[in-house]
Parts: C-alpha cells; structure tokens; sequence
C-alpha cells in the first residue's frame, strides 16, 4: 500500500517540548482536581518535576539548536588545538585561506611566529 511508503520529517526537539508542555499542564491540573491526599501528593511531585525538566529543557535547547545545526553541516568534529590538522590544512591549501574573528591572532602566533625555529611555527611565511 501507499500509505506505508510515506514518511513524516518532524524537529524532534519540539516533539518534546510539547510533550513536556503537556504533561506538565495536564499533572497541575489533576493536582488541583484531585482531593485525596496520596494523589494529591504523588500528581504535585510529578508536575514539579515536569516543570523542572521543562524548564531545564528550554535552557538547553540552545546547545540542542547548535548540535542540529552541525548535523545539518555534516561536521563531524571542531578540533580548537590540534597543530597538526591544521598544519596539513595550510600546507595543502592551493588560493586563500579564509578565518574567521578571533582564532586568525592565534592562527598568526602558531603558524606565522618569527621568533620560532622551527618549520612547522612558520608556514605562512615565506622569504625570498
């Protein structure tokens, strides 16, 4: 059938936070609809703890958003100190090399240091 070949793309992070939502308004209500003490108490625990994951889950949902957009990159990896990736990288690069804000100072004092040495501290630099 045609109906098994069909598939539904949904942000799973909103699944959840509607869920959360949920579970936490329909907890405070039956918290407040009930009048037996024992589930009085076990419904008020719940929804307090609903309500703490969902507001623990919005606070994350930042980090959440970052790792759905490097997904979506196909970045597997952000490697911030590794000297030889980067090392292979300059060396290999054909035109430009394009970086971005703060890392091109330490870029410069890795890769371009004049008082260094040795080769690998000085491969931006070429001297004729």
């Amino acid at each position: 059938m045609a109906l098994y070949d069909k598939y539904l793309k949904f942000n799973i992070s909103k699944v959840i936070a509607v869920l959360l939502i949920t579970l936490t308004v329909l907890l405070t209500k039956l918290f407040f609809s009930i009048s037996d003490p024992q589930y009085s108490s076990l419904f008020s625990g719940l929804a307090t703890g609903f309500a703490l994951a969902t507001v623990q889950f919005f606070f994350s949902w930042y980090e959440y958003a970052k790792i759905d957009k490097y997904q979506k990159m196909s970045i597997i990896d952000i490697r911030k100190d590794d000297r030889e990736l980067y090392g292979s990288l300059i060396s290999d690069a054909k035109e430009q090399i394009i970086v971005l804000g703060s890392t091109a100072s330490r870029l410069l004092s890795d890769f371009a240091n004049t008082a260094s040495d040795q080769a690998k501290n000085n491969l931006f630099l070429h001297y004729r």
